[in-house]
């Protein structure tokens, strides 16, 4: 193919192409925007649980008791008593046994005694603290849902609900079409 006639063949695509809109322009011609004035636009509300939590600090007083530490006092005593007396009976090798020997029974001794006697000493210290309480109530709220709008076109009344509070006038996609029907009775 020569140069030409490729050029040629260019301009005939261009030209078909620049046809084929411009026979296409009226169909989009059919559509377009217009504005009409709202009568009318009123919130549409919806009511949602919504619970929340609410907090306070209170203060607790609470009674903390402290028992005395356990001092094996009579265990201490018995067994220096026991072990004194056991020394005192043993002679020779026995009296090393006997000391022991004292010295353990006086602590079995001396410990019972001082379980049996022991008013187990506690101190009660009242102690006040914050503490922060919390519980969840129930809460609602009203969020709009949307606009309940009137408007009016071409001497008709129409509604809408719109996401939006569309102001003095709203916005209008006209499309304009042929009616194919029947034609109406004479």
């Amino acid at each position: 193919m020569s140069n030409n006639s490729k050029h040629l063949s260019r301009v005939a695509i261009v030209t078909a192409a620049g046809a084929l809109a411009l026979g296409a322009a009226p169909a989009f011609a059919e559509r377009y925007v217009d504005w009409a004035p709202v009568l009318s636009s009123t919130p549409v509300y919806q009511r949602v649980n919504q619970p929340r939590q609410e907090c306070w600090t209170e203060q607790v007083t609470t009674t903390e008791v402290r028992r005395s530490p356990d001092v094996p006092v009579g265990a201490i005593v018995g067994g220096i008593v026991g072990g004194v007396l056991g020394h005192q009976i043993g002679s020779g090798r026995g009296n090393d046994v006997a000391t022991v020997a004292g010295a353990i029974g006086g602590t079995v001794v001396g410990n019972n005694i001082d379980q049996n006697n022991r008013t187990n000493t506690t101190t009660a210290t009242p102690t006040t603290r914050d503490v922060q309480r919390c519980r969840t109530v129930p809460g609602y709220a009203d969020v709009i849902q949307g606009f309940d709008v009137r408007y009016q076109y071409n001497g008709r009344e129409y509604t809408a609900r719109l996401p939006y509070d569309p102001g003095e006038r709203v916005r209008l996609r006209v499309n304009v079409a042929i009616d194919t029907g029947p034609p109406p009775p004479q």
